[in-house]
């Protein structure tokens, strides 16, 4: 006899695999299907009108946890691609040759030696449809999916693609070091600072939301190299001054949130000492 616990866990369990396969059923998702929340709509286009009056140029949004997109992107005819995770730029990669000619210099310039591609072909059972597949060729030629590789991977490529991708934006990203080695970490500082400057109408703009040391050590030590004239000829990289970066903490104080400038001199150094220990926890575990 069951019992009435093991009952209502059996009926969880085939209600879950009946749910998955409602899913597994249904047809892509258009990003502009009307079935979106109305106001996450609203709420995104008054982002972006709040974005271009405040800084006259369009904002771009990388969230903290980018979404790996379906192995097919299934796309109508004429029309635009379905399947494509709201939030990320698969879309923008999937269709854009010279944004993949980005993204596969900026994953060769941290490290990774991948190459990305698009293939497509007309799906069998519905003739106006074409898919597309998203496929990464390793240093061996073997073709892998963006699941297929380290997570590291799929985060990475979608703070590439904005950061060289784009032009004349305000690309504010979360977590860009997400699930990547220190020295990977480090090349971003490099990327991010070829897409920004020299400063100008057609270079993006950042807002970075990080907890990586290394991006940061980066850009200082980009900043201490600029004023001794020892920038590394190799890297084609721009001149970086402290007028360029601006530094900001942001900390908690009782019931608010306090945000802080450090800035920088002309040696990549903080004018005032950093609070709460964030460069110093790595001295500490060496030292102590």
């Amino acid at each position: 006899m069951l019992s009435a616990l093991d009952a209502r866990r059996r009926r969880d369990a085939q209600a879950r695999v009946n749910a998955q396969a409602d899913l597994d059923r249904q047809e892509p998702m258009e990003l502009g299907d009307e079935s979106w929340e109305c106001g996450v709509v609203e709420l995104d286009s008054l982002r972006h009108e709040l974005a271009e009056q405040l800084f006259a140029r369009p904002l771009v949004h990388v969230g903290p946890l980018r979404r790996c997109p379906p192995r097919f992107l299934a796309e109508a005819i004429g029309g635009t691609p379905t399947g494509v995770p709201p939030g990320v730029s698969w879309e923008r990669i999937a269709n854009s040759v010279s944004v993949r000619a980005a993204v596969n210099e900026g994953l060769q310039q941290i490290g990774l030696q991948y190459q990305l591609e698009s293939r497509e072909w007309r799906d069998s059972k519905n003739p106006r449809r074409y898919l597309r597949e998203l496929l990464l060729l390793d240093s061996h030629g073997r073709e892998l999916g963006p699941r297929d590789v380290g997570f590291g991977v799929s985060q990475v490529i979608p703070v590439i693609s904005e950061a060289l991708g784009r032009e004349s934006s305000l690309v504010a990203i979360e977590q860009p070091e997400l699930h990547l080695h220190p020295a990977q970490q480090s090349e971003l500082g490099d990327i991010f600072l070829k897409a920004a400057l020299p400063a100008g109408e057609t270079r993006n703009q950042f807002i970075l939301e990080t907890h990586s040391e290394h991006l940061i050590l980066r850009i200082m030590r980009r900043i201490r190299e600029t004023h001794l004239g020892k920038l590394p000829k190799e890297k084609n990289l721009p001149p970086v001054r402290p007028s360029d970066v601006a530094v900001l903490y942001v900390e908690k104080e009782g019931p608010r949130s306090i945000v802080r400038e450090f800035p920088l001199n002309e040696r990549g150094e903080l004018v005032k000492a950093w609070p709460g220990g964030f460069f110093e926890e790595g001295l500490r575990e060496m030292l102590s």
